[in-house]
Formats: structure tokens, C-alpha cells, sequence
């Protein structure tokens, strides 16, 4: 859907970005033959979580630029208290550093050491 009510994978919003990492790191388990599967739904996870944040900022700031200073003390107060109800929108960067260990544990299991301290 193209209302932001779902992610581009066909998982809705209210599913945690941390429950995605780990049944994204548990393909390296259950496919074993295949660690670059697990890899690149790490990989398109990251970048989803990234695109997220930029439009995020970029929504933020378009609108910010058109509001007199009451409103925008209005939006903040709006802001906060939608942000501590819905926690996969609301910190969005936290994630990306889930993300990213679990990446480097993925290299480190197929013992790629360069690749996984590249990636902390």
C-alpha cells in the first residue's frame, strides 16, 4: 500500500524492525548452504531503515519552514507523544546499529574478519 501503512516487503508497520532482523539473521540457521541470503535481506533492511530516516527528516523539514512558532510547539508536543506509541518510528537510527551487528556476526560466522570489523 502506498499509505505508508506498510513496509515495502510486505510486512506492516506495527512489526518491530528488530523481530525482521532476527528472522532475517536466522535464515543464516536454517539455510546454512545459502549465507548470502541472510546478507542481503540484512542489507535491504539497512537501507529500508535509512530511506525511512531520510524521508523522515525531509518531511520534517519541508514542513517546519511553513509553520509560525506556535504551531511548531504544537507539532513537537503532537510529535513526542505519537513517537512514545509507536517505537519502530520513533528512533529509527537505533536500528541501524542492530542491523549492522548483526552483519558483522553473519561475516564473522563465515569467518570474513575484515568485512565484520568493517561493518562495526
Amino acid at each position: 500500500p502506498s499509505n505508508g501503512s506498510a513496509r515495502r516487503h510486505a510486512l506492516p508497520v506495527w512489526v518491530d524492525v528488530t523481530v525482521t532482523v532476527l528472522a532475517a539473521t536466522s535464515i543464516l540457521y536454517t539455510d546454512p548452504g545459502n549465507p548470502r541470503r541472510c546478507l542481503d535481506a540484512l542489507h535491504r533492511l539497512r537501507d529500508e531503515v535509512t530511506a525511512t530516516t531520510e524521508e523522515a527528516a525531509a518531511t520534517e523539514t519541508t514542513t517546519s519552514c511553513s509553520r509560525s512558532k506556535s504551531e511548531e510547539e504544537e507539532q513537537t508536543t503532537t510529535n513526542r507523544s505519537r513517537n512514545s506509541r509507536n517505537s519502530s518510528s520513533s528512533k529509527p537510527i537505533r536500528y541501524l546499529n542492530r542491523i549492522d551487528v548483526a552483519i558483522a556476526n553473519v561475516h564473522v560466522r563465515r569467518k570474513e574478519w575484515r568485512l565484520a570489523l568493517a561493518k562495526l
